[in-house]
């Protein structure tokens, strides 16, 4: 095996995740995209086209994947707060909020979690759907294939808001 000149990250810039880092002597990849809903949620188009609705709550298999998930959380809070303030405080945090879409990127069985899906959506007193998702960007990216929507960010160079925003570089 021989050196390694680039590092691929599968993530987007959520939470800033991305921003400033760089390789010294190794190029970053990464897909053009904002987060992991816009990720999950694109079908080959670019990250202007993807479509997603600013007033859903989107979800995958993996938000159930783990000690912390949502209902458990909700659990929690009606513990700690009691079950009328818990809601009222969950009403509040997602009042933006119409609907809870589970993502299907045809990556693993959907109807393994309609039902934590549709908890998600009834504890939230939202409406629930199931919206077509891919996991072909990340595909492309772990193939190797470099187009508009794939970022390489050469050596000594930091990841900054213009490789998402501004002119594509590549």
């Amino acid at each position: 095996m021989g050196p390694v000149d680039e590092v691929i990250l599968a993530l987007g810039f959520c939470g800033n995740a991305l921003k400033d880092l760089g390789g010294e002597n190794l190029s970053l990849v990464f897909p053009r995209v904002d987060d992991c809903v816009s990720l999950l949620l694109n079908d080959g188009c670019v990250r202007e086209e993807i479509k997603r609705n600013p007033r859903c709550y989107y979800l995958t298999r993996g938000w159930f994947n783990h000690e912390s998930s949502m209902i458990t959380s909700f659990d929690e809070w009606d513990e700690k707060f009691g079950r009328e303030r818990a809601d009222r405080l969950r009403a509040t945090m997602y009042a933006g909020y119409e609907a809870v879409q589970l993502i299907d990127t045809q990556a693993y069985q959907v109807e393994e979690c309609i039902d934590q899906s549709k908890a998600v959506a009834d504890r939230l007193k939202l409406q629930h759907g199931v919206v077509p998702g891919s996991v072909g960007l990340l595909e492309r990216l772990f193939t190797g294939a470099r187009d508009s929507e794939i970022v390489v960010v050469p050596p000594h160079e930091k990841i900054g808001f213009n490789h998402l925003f501004g002119e594509r570089v590549n």
